[in-house]
């Protein structure tokens, strides 16, 4: 029973949290992050609606609300709203799952998308615990804490992103490659692909380890086909319906090692003259810890194995991430949370155990705790 007690103590943590963004007004309007420069261009059905502002710049959740209000980017009062239509409508999966539940009425569908991640939470955190049983107590009570509290998981929960749903489908996807079930798991990618294009990264996990026979290689391809196709068939009607003027993403990716060297520097520069904010502090120890979990990952090949497989492609986009994604270094933990969740599932036989777990998680659970208080 032991192992249940941290572990009911972080979920109740959790929800607790989040219960904690209500308010009578507004519900919970407030995770989805609304303002900044955009939002008094939002959606016309909205404006008359109490959305909480928030007092900083706003974040990405409040575009994907906006796309699951009216989920067709085509529109000119949407293509107002969004700071980039077609960049932010290819992941549009949690938009329409949202836009469905809320039965299309607009001030629904806003607390829809604002607690999804919540309940995607609750699902994952249920799947790791399971997937975790045959690991002894407090191993698998640390191992599940660095998957489900790091920030790259929490964020998505205060932030409403896409990011921890992908992850789910990707697990998901490896239980159904567990239990033979492979076009199971294809599907599972691809939807994971429609909901951040970056977790089709992680089909890789659809090619059999060892030395495959011929039929084996031709139905893995078609697996992986079948993963890209919808991601692939949604974005060419992107490219023929939206503009993609003043495209984001740009910067998104650099040269190796550029802009994690940057960022480091920065984060040493604003310490050097006495800046210990946490997004200097944590932002550094956060980034070696990531760093970390991708050499791991990279120097310990164990093809055999389905997350490493998933996490491999992962730990090598850490090394090419650009500007844009370090600039809120936990951006950079989000877009690797596949990677994080691949070394902490991969480590219960690891003999450092306890260090490695430390050295690659301790920073990044510690800032996801932080800031998930209100």
């Amino acid at each position: 029973m032991g192992r249940w007690i941290p572990v009911a103590v972080a979920t109740l943590f959790v929800i607790a949290m989040v219960a904690l963004r209500w308010d009578a007004r507004t519900g919970f309007t407030s995770l989805l992050a609304f303002g900044g420069p955009k939002f008094e261009q939002r959606l016309p059905v909205l404006r008359s609606l109490p959305i909480a502002e928030d007092k900083a710049t706003g974040y990405d959740g409040q575009f994907g609300a906006q796309l699951a209000v009216a989920p067709d980017p085509r529109t000119p009062e949407l293509q107002a709203a969004l700071d980039n239509p077609a960049y932010r409508a290819r992941r549009i999966a949690l938009a329409w799952t949202a836009h469905l539940i809320g039965g299309g009425n607009p001030w629904a569908v806003l607390q829809v998308y604002a607690l999804q991640n919540l309940a995607v939470w609750l699902g994952l955190a249920w799947l790791m615990w399971r997937e975790l049983r045959p690991v002894p107590d407090a191993r698998a009570a640390a191992i599940w804490a660095s998957c489900l509290l790091t920030v790259g998981a929490l964020d998505c929960v205060r932030l409403s992103l896409t990011d921890l749903l992908a992850v789910f489908l990707l697990a998901l996807a490896v239980r159904a490659l567990a239990t033979g079930r492979p076009w199971a798991a294809a599907g599972a990618f691809a939807v994971a692909g429609l909901t951040r294009e970056t977790s089709l990264l992680g089909a890789a996990a659809l090619w059999p380890p060892g030395k495959p026979s011929g039929r084996a290689r031709l139905r893995a391809a078609a697996l992986l086909a079948c993963s890209l196709a919808p991601l692939l068939a949604w974005t060419v009607w992107l490219a023929l319906n939206v503009s993609r003027e003043g495209a984001l993403g740009r910067n998104n990716l650099d040269w190796p090692g550029f802009g994690l060297v940057r960022h480091c520097s920065l984060c040493v520069v604003h310490l050097a003259h006495g800046d210990f904010d946490s997004r200097q502090t944590l932002g550094l120890i956060g980034a070696l810890g990531l760093g970390y979990q991708s050499l791991h990952l990279l120097l310990r090949p164990r093809w055999s194995e389905a997350w490493w497989r998933i996490g491999s492609g992962f730990a090598l986009l850490f090394w090419v991430l650009g500007d844009d994604v370090w600039k809120g270094y936990w951006a950079a933990a989000r877009a690797l949370l596949p990677m994080t969740f691949a070394f902490n599932l991969l480590a219960p036989s690891d003999r450092r155990f306890w260090t490695r777990l430390a050295v690659a998680n301790a920073g990044l659970v510690l800032h996801g705790i932080w800031r998930m208080l209100p």
